[in-house]
C-alpha cells in the first residue's frame, strides 16, 4: 500500500470532510483492529503527510470563507 493510500485512509477515519456518512468500510476495519487489539504501524513520513494534507485542507477552506466575505462586504 503507498503512502497516499494511507494518508486517504488515515484523512477518511480521522480528518472526515463529510460527517453525514455513516457507513464507512474504513471506520469498521479500524474498529474491529481495536477490539482485537492489534497494533498499527505508520512511519513518520505517513504521519508528515497526514498533517501535511490536514493542513492544506483547513488553508483551502480558510481562503474560501474570506473569499466569500470579501464578495458580501463588496456588495
Amino acid at each position: 500500500m503507498s503512502c497516499k493510500q494511507i494518508t486517504n485512509i488515515l484523512l477518511n477515519l480521522f480528518y472526515p470532510l463529510d460527517f453525514e456518512s455513516t457507513s464507512n468500510k474504513y471506520e469498521s476495519l479500524f474498529n474491529n483492529l481495536i477490539k482485537e487489539k492489534s497494533h498499527l504501524l505508520i512511519s513518520s513520513i505517513q504521519v508528515s503527510e497526514f498533517i501535511n494534507r490536514c493542513i492544506r485542507i483547513q488553508f483551502k477552506l480558510y481562503q474560501n470563507a474570506i473569499r466569500s466575505l470579501m464578495m458580501v462586504l463588496a456588495k
